[in-house]
């Protein structure tokens, strides 16, 4: 008997069986790889389904005496509507698993799970993502996905906020607060500069009307001295 055989009879003297992670080591040896047998037609892409996975990776836990519990760590649900108009349930999933042993002792992983449904399967959706992504890399299983290496994106800048609209009857109170500290304006004046102050505050969306007001009518004296100015 070599030493490492050796190693493995006093590990099991110990633990009553092989330690957890002498037990998944013969796991990964017997599930070398799982296909991708599952086809999404919508979008045209194969996928391996967590059937697949669990079809090959169960049979194999169940011969070396590994039981697997789950626990929901942190969730995060949302709605949302897709470009057709249908209304959907997202669910964001932190999942831990712990890998038990046959003589009882444990290794814990953790894995993530994204999906959405337009009935009440987002959670189980999440919950079948994120078990088979902590099985593919608990027990190194080949995925043959492109190496994240081959692509790479560029960050843009966010779009700038939408503008407010300014309230229809701003543009009014400006020609009346003008009026009322330049009584010696004409009309046609009061009106250019109402304007040239009633559309830099919608450019640059500094002021919402009618609520800042006051912030608006501060640009009336500047706006007053360039039309003199020009007269």
């Amino acid at each position: 008997m070599s030493a490492e055989q050796e190693a493995d009879e006093l590990d099991r003297e110990v633990w009553g069986g092989d330690p957890v992670h002498v037990a998944l080591s013969k796991v990964m040896r017997d599930v070398q790889a799982v296909g991708k047998t599952g086809r999404n037609e919508t979008q045209n892409y194969s996928f391996r389904g967590i059937d697949a996975v669990l079809n090959a990776v169960g049979p194999a836990l169940r011969e070396h005496g590994i039981v697997m519990l789950p626990r929901v760590i942190a969730s995060k649900y949302a709605t949302f509507n897709t470009s057709g108009g249908a209304f959907m349930h997202e669910a964001i999933l932190e999942m831990e698993y712990t890998f038990i042993g046959p003589g009882g002792d444990r290794l814990v992983c953790t894995a993530m799970g994204e999906s959405a449904d337009s009935g009440d399967k987002a959670t189980a959706k999440a919950q079948s993502v994120a078990l088979r992504t902590a099985l593919i890399a608990a027990l190194c299983i080949p995925t043959d996905e492109p190496d994240p290496d081959t692509s790479s994106y560029v960050r843009t800048a966010p779009p700038p906020p939408p503008m407010e609209k300014p309230a229809k009857h701003a543009k009014q109170d400006i020609i009346r607060a003008i009026q009322r500290d330049h009584p010696e304006m004409d009309k046609d004046k009061v009106e250019s500069i109402a304007i040239d102050v009633w559309e830099w505050g919608a450019v640059t969306a500094e002021v919402v009307f009618p609520a800042e007001l006051d912030s608006m009518l501060a640009h009336i004296p500047t706006a007053v001295a360039a039309a003199g100015e020009e007269s």
